[in-house]
């Protein structure tokens, strides 16, 4: 039996966007090899009913909780500090204390650090002995390189930069590093030499407690965290380009923005025409998955996989996407969804897939059976449990 702390921005149950459903996936599953104590650092949610959390902790630092309002001078007082970054603002002394008595108390064998704006909480753990691995949602360095790219400006060049200094300097301070793709862990390691080894464990999901079912209609559904920049700049190019674009040839059609930190472009778009909905952060977007026909992903920047996929994939939802928004998925163009890059390509797939229900159907069918195959959670029970053991705090027996 392992026991493990895992740090997070959040406590992760009940999931609430794709940062949520990794946190959870890997809580769960570590949560199967032994006991497991979870802290995070904002919102204060009920323990979930899960057999092997032991402990489920909230931060009491209360300007991690709810910030207090900065001027923009103060947003931008990293630019001051060569060493400085925005993430530095989730570290704190008191949610550091309360972090080193978690691992006090159960002397775990590992501790998870989720996502790469924890990074400064490594130099409290490293005291301890104990693994610390580090669990790569993204390689942030090149995401943020390819959104610097876009904008051509010089503040978001220095975040990139900043960015893939700690990125490289948190992989060689821990013992572990998870990656969400193969293509995420060869260019990790081709990017960063130095990192510690990197063990695969895929993004999953509960597959079993996706509803499926073709809704029919007109509706096109993008989920997503908005104040994510790959997220905010799809859904700029969904209301300014694919959906008037769209709405020619199917005046019935409509669009569905769901998830937190909409943009002023978003709701802007939402007040002009009624046939756009923006509805903020919602508590569970399965309804939205069940009522929609087609899921566009017009991603160009980002890393990673996608939950959005995973979920449409396992709602019976077909897909169309670029290949970056599928990108490090085992899926194929034609077969598991459709591909488009350009604005008429989405237009002409997405019309091709509201008019034509068996198609959908083919593609519903054919990724339902790649996500329970490959990303479902026994998948990443495994692969976690696996990583354990390249460790040493547990012993795997392959059958």
């Amino acid at each position: 039996m392992t026991t493990a702390v895992v740090l997070s921005h959040r406590l992760p149950f009940p999931p609430q966007g794709g940062a949520d459903l990794r946190n959870w996936q890997n809580v769960r599953a570590l949560a199967a090899a032994g006991r497991v104590g979870v802290l995070g650092l904002d919102r204060a949610v009920p323990p979930p009913a899960c057999e092997g959390v032991v402990e489920w902790q909230a931060t009491s630092d209360q300007a991690l909780v709810e910030p207090p309002a900065s001027t923009a001078v103060d947003a931008l007082k990293w630019l001051r500090d060569p060493a400085a970054h925005p993430s530095d603002r989730w570290y704190s002394p008191i949610a550091a204390a309360e972090l080193v008595g978690m691992v006090h108390r159960l002397e775990p064998d590992i501790v998870v650090l989720e996502q790469l704006w924890l990074h400064r909480y490594v130099g409290d753990l490293r005291r301890f002995g104990c693994p610390v691995v580090y669990d790569a949602h993204n390689l942030e360095g090149p995401v943020h390189s390819e959104v610097a790219g876009t904008r051509n400006d010089r503040l978001s060049a220095m975040f990139a930069e900043r960015t893939y200094a700690i990125e490289g300097a948190l992989l060689e301070r821990v013992d572990q590093v998870w990656a969400c793709s193969d293509d995420d862990a060869a260019r990790g390691r081709e990017l960063y030499p130095s990192a510690a080894p990197i063990a695969v464990v895929p993004n999953t999901i509960d597959v079993d407690g996706y509803a499926r079912g073709d809704a029919g209609g007109a509706t096109l559904l993008y989920p997503g965290v908005f104040s994510y920049p790959p997220n905010r700049l799809a859904a700029a190019r969904l209301v300014d380009e694919i959906f008037p674009a769209l709405a020619h040839v199917r005046p019935d059609a409509r669009l569905e923005l769901v998830g937190g930190g909409p943009t002023d472009v978003m709701l802007a778009a939402a007040a002009r025409d009624p046939r756009i909905e923006v509805t903020g952060q919602v508590v569970d977007t399965l309804p939205y998955m069940r009522a929609a026909t087609v899921l566009p992903i017009p991603l160009q920047e980002g890393g990673g996989t996608r939950f959005k996929a995973l979920e449409a994939f396992a709602s019976g939802l077909p897909v169309v996407s670029t290949a970056k928004g599928v990108e490090g998925l085992d899926v194929t163009a034609g077969e598991h969804y459709l591909q488009a890059e350009t604005t008429t390509e989405f237009v002409d797939a997405i019309a091709t897939l509201l008019e034509d229900e068996a198609l959908r159907r083919r593609l519903a069918d054919r990724a339902l059976t790649v996500v329970r195959d490959s990303y479902s959670y026994p998948v990443a029970e495994r692969r976690i449990h696996e990583a354990l053991a390249g460790l040493g705090v547990m012993e795997v027996t392959l059958s």
